[in-house]
């Protein structure tokens, strides 16, 4: 986490050594421009996943169907396999009921592969798990700037 922020700072410093390099060729630049990219940049990021001791977790899980907690989290996985016990154990983790879990988990049928090993998403699949995951950093990021 550490390596992370210290590279926002970088670029927000970059930022700011191209405004006043930007201010001196044109005099009209508003230093708004480079302070709303700044506050972008740094803005607080919530992480989508979070890994303990080997389980998953999605960032406000417990707010969501169980489809939309299995597409995340076999898209986290991807390109491996997830076991359906598993899956339906780490739905289940995010509160959940079992029957909600297996009937959320069913919706994605025909988005995935699946094997004796498990199931893997195919390319339709991780489509509609990167839209979803675009709405929830969406959602997060104006949460979070409002906080």
């Amino acid at each position: 986490m550490a390596g992370t922020t210290l590279s926002w700072i970088h670029t927000a410093d970059g930022i700011l050594g191209a405004r006043r390099t930007y201010s001196l060729l044109q005099p009209e630049y508003k230093p708004r421009v480079a302070t709303a990219s700044i506050q972008e940049l740094t803005a607080k990021i919530v992480p989508f996943f979070e890994v303990i001791e080997g389980r998953t977790y999605i960032h406000n899980g417990h707010e969501l169907k169980a489809e939309e907690v299995a597409l995340p989290l076999l898209y986290h996985a991807y390109p491996g396999r997830v076991a359906y016990d598993e899956l339906v154990k780490a739905v289940k983790r995010h509160g959940i009921a079992q029957s909600s879990a297996y009937a959320g988990i069913s919706k994605l049928k025909n988005f995935v592969d699946a094997n004796d090993d498990g199931w893997v998403l195919r390319g339709g699949g991780r489509q509609k798990a990167e839209v979803l995951l675009a709405e929830l950093k969406s959602k997060t990021t104006t949460t979070s700037q409002s906080e």
